[in-house]
């Protein structure tokens, strides 16, 4: 038998001299809003998030680690700082065990991890789908006009009929199947549905959301 043919080396992470350095920052964005099949229009006036709000999706910027961008499994813009000192930004499109696509300018490389955390600062932006007419967390035992929908996901998600199609009182029963959910999910078990339960709630019911690693849609 031939040997296995050997697999193709791995690009090196680097912005492309040919492009200006000070381009990253809106090529990054719209690679970004490009994965939710959006256009991104740049304009100082109206900022990023703003834009995200007008199609129902909300800006996370945070600091953190691959472990937890796996966890929230969001394609996400990366602040990076290469050997010179000279910072520059790109997005993050894909993750596996041990690879990334990442969108550096207009180039899509296949880098090793590695060399995204030897550069990467730890911030991160992201963004993420709320449900229509979403105004912040859902809290326990309060009424919110979001709790019909969100007994539907999870009556979606957890493979149940829906309890009260109607309520509008996060009740005791849905706290429970809520956190149900956040245990199953990695999630501290408060009940509370803010933003990282939504983002994985979306995850689990909604097959169009674009995410870093389609394995991760598990629950």
């Amino acid at each position: 038998l031939l040997p296995a043919p050997e697999p193709p080396p791995l690009d090196s992470l680097r912005w492309p001299k040919a492009q200006p350095v000070e381009e990253s920052l809106e090529l990054a964005y719209k690679s970004l809003f490009d994965q939710w099949g959006i256009s991104y229009l740049p304009d100082e006036s109206f900022h990023v998030c703003r834009q995200a709000e007008t199609n129902n999706l909300r800006c996370l910027e945070d600091l953190g680690s691959l472990n937890i961008l796996r966890h929230l499994n969001r394609p996400a813009v990366l602040k990076l700082v290469n050997e010179n000192g000279i910072e520059y930004y790109a997005s993050l499109i894909s993750l596996n065990d041990k690879t990334a696509f990442v969108q550096v300018g207009e180039v899509v490389l296949e880098v090793n991890i590695q060399d995204i955390k030897l550069q990467w600062s730890g911030n991160y932006m992201l963004l993420w789908k709320t449900p229509p007419g979403y105004e912040g967390d859902i809290i326990p035992s309060r009424q919110n006009t979001l709790v019909p929908w969100l007994e539907r996901q999870l009556a979606l998600v957890q493979k149940r009929r829906i309890e009260v199609p109607d309520n509008t009182v996060f009740n005791a029963e849905l706290i429970g199947h809520v956190k149900k959910f956040q245990l199953s999910n990695g999630l501290v078990p408060d009940g509370i549905v803010g933003t990282n339960t939504l983002i994985l709630l979306n995850t689990a019911a909604d097959n169009s959301i674009p995410v870093l690693n389609k394995d991760g849609r598990d629950t």
